[in-house]
């Protein structure tokens, strides 16, 4: 399934194969609300704040990738709220030909995880809201802010630097 335009909302369905949010959809919002997913997910489009996943199920990994345009120059924030339990890893990275000062502006975590969060780019703020532990494996990143409103532990490992932590209990 592929997404092309922002202000999309998909409800109650069950992707069988792979769900692309194309970069078309710029800085626009797309939201799924009650979806199953049981291939990859692929982000190459939206704005701040604006890919939301509602009480979902994603079997495999999500993969965000956007590279910044003229017309579409905010940074993905995903959010995984309601519910929505992750299956896979989440994959943050940046294309080659992208800035070096891209960063993801935000990322919330507010689901069941069963894998690591792998996140290989800068994230100005991270919050970890879920109802699992929650690994963070970093690759050369930095993220600037970690926040979390959950008794549940927060491991980070790997490379990479967090300037702020606040609200995390057992890190």
């Amino acid at each position: 399934m592929k997404v092309t335009n922002s202000g999309v909302t998909v409800k109650n369905i069950v992707v069988d194969k792979n769900l692309t949010i194309e970069a078309s959809v710029g800085d626009g919002t797309v939201t799924f609300e009650h979806v199953t997913v049981k291939g990859q997910v692929y982000i190459h489009g939206g704005g701040q704040n604006s890919v939301i996943f509602s009480d979902c199920v994603l079997e495999k990994d999500i993969f965000v990738d956007k590279v910044p345009t003229e017309s579409a120059k905010q940074p993905v924030g995903l959010k995984l709220n309601n519910g929505t339990t992750l299956k896979g890893t989440i994959h943050i990275t940046n294309n080659s030909t992208s800035p070096k000062e891209y960063q993801i502006n935000s990322v919330v975590i507010d689901g069941t995880l069963t894998e690591p969060v792998l996140i290989k780019s800068n994230i100005h703020k991270l919050t970890v809201e879920s109802a699992s532990d929650v690994t963070l494996t970093l690759d050369n990143c930095t993220i600037t802010s970690l926040s979390a409103e959950t008794e549940k532990t927060i491991t980070a490992k790997g490379k990479g630097y967090i300037e702020d932590v606040s609200g995390v209990k057992n890190l």
